[in-house]
């Protein structure tokens, strides 16, 4: 830090010059597809970029005859392409070298640094910045379908330091970000670890011997609803957990975010769960492709979208959370509500839907093997959060200069 400050006072200790990100970046251009009949590229719409990693993935092969009428942009390594479809999704990425010369979908505002200028990773940061965030909510049009037109992404004024300033700027905030997609990879290696032990220990050899119970057996199922929005006594100053499928997810909860009143629990069809309860969403869009279960560690309210079990006294709670998740695709396939507007889990098959139950000695076992990976998981979930949180405030700290006069 030392290093950038006395670049900034040696090279710009007036202040430095701000630009619009148009002015320093170069024009792409657009494949003129007749040219290209007998070749394929691959194809980078706003699906393929991850918004956890601001990386490029899926993306698909395309050629002249099945390319989509958005498949328009040649991009060139270290290009910067920012979403400008809902845009505050913030879907935005930097090309590699593998996606050189390949075709991204007019969606993107596609950001080629002017090298006499600007750094294209300082362009990258610029991008993710809470400036440039907040300046894209001020810009973007409609509400449905909000977007921003590429000509008011070009609009955002920055600070353009010397290069010598930005390189040294970059070099430490890339370093941020290369430690995050080390521990990305590393969250990711142990997520597909668990998965395999997960699925070895429920369906290891002998397990078509055990007994099979049915979920309405494992103990008392409940339901929950929603306190009055109208009736601030339900809300105010709120301390009891009410989860909702916000907060449905992860293998443990440690919080929610709305509470509710002892009000509400007296006055609505709302119950006070035991802790250690395990949770499953029952009606939600998401049940698509993904049916949450969550343990509730605490006591707590739901709404009337989830159903939540406590389990008898013969039986390990987190014995039957990794199970249930485990076999969650399965039932997620058996016990999916046919029609209906919103994807649903029908409540009685579910209820008949059965899982093998070992001794309780096995149960423990089997728990303690999969907690093991969980905790690593929580663990690394902690310290990639807190990478972030790191980058986010040196970046917004790195990126702030006094405008020259």
């Amino acid at each position: 830090m030392n290093r950038i400050d006395q670049l900034i006072q040696q090279m710009c200790p007036d202040g430095v010059a701000f630009s619009s990100l148009g002015s320093v970046c170069l024009r792409p251009t657009n494949i003129k597809w007749n040219l290209h009949a007998d070749e394929t590229f691959s194809y980078i719409d706003l699906t393929s970029v991850d918004r956890e990693t601001n990386s490029i993935n899926n993306t698909q092969m395309i050629s002249s005859e099945n390319a989509p009428s958005r498949a328009q942009q040649i991009v060139q390594s270290d290009d910067v392409l920012f979403g400008t479809t809902r845009p505050t999704l913030q879907r935005y990425c930097s090309i590699p070298d593998q996606y050189d010369g390949q075709i991204c979908s007019t969606g993107f505002c596609v950001l080629r640094a002017d090298p006499l200028n600007v750094l294209p990773r300082w362009i990258f940061h610029q991008v993710s910045s809470a400036a440039f965030q907040a300046y894209v909510e001020d810009n973007e049009h409609g509400a449905s379908y909000p977007a921003i037109s590429d000509a008011d992404v070009k609009r955002f004024r920055m600070p353009v330091p010397p290069l010598e300033v930005q390189r040294a700027i970059v070099e430490i905030l890339d370093y941020f970000t290369e430690l995050e997609v080390e521990l990305e990879a590393e969250l990711e290696a142990r997520r597909k670890q668990y998965a395999f032990y997960q699925n070895h220990l429920i369906n290891k050899p002998g397990c078509d011997e055990l007994p099979l119970m049915s979920l309405v057996d494992i103990g008392d199922w409940s339901g929950g609803g929603t306190p009055s929005k109208g009736n601030a006594a339900f809300w105010r100053n709120g301390t009891i957990p009410w989860v909702t499928s916000k907060d449905m997810g992860p293998f443990e909860l440690e919080g929610t975010e709305d509470h509710i009143t002892e009000l509400a629990i007296a006055s609505c069809p709302v119950k006070l769960l035991h802790e250690n309860s395990i949770a499953i969403e029952m009606r939600s869009g998401i049940l698509k492709h993904t049916l949450p279960i969550s343990l509730i560690p605490f006591e707590a309210t739901v709404n009337q979208d989830i159903r939540v079990v406590t389990v008898r006294a013969d039986i390990f709670p987190r014995y039957v959370l990794h199970t249930l998740r485990g076999l969650s695709n399965r039932i997620l396939t058996t016990c999916r509500k046919v029609g209906g507007t919103v994807e649903s889990i029908d409540t009685k098959k579910l209820m008949a839907y059965r899982i093998p139950m070992p001794s309780l000695e096995n149960q423990r076992e089997t728990a303690e093997i999969l907690d093991s990976f969980t905790g690593l998981e929580a663990t690394l979930e902690g310290e990639l959060t807190a990478r972030r949180k790191q980058y986010e405030y040196y970046r917004d700290k790195l990126l702030t200069f006094k405008e020259a006069a």
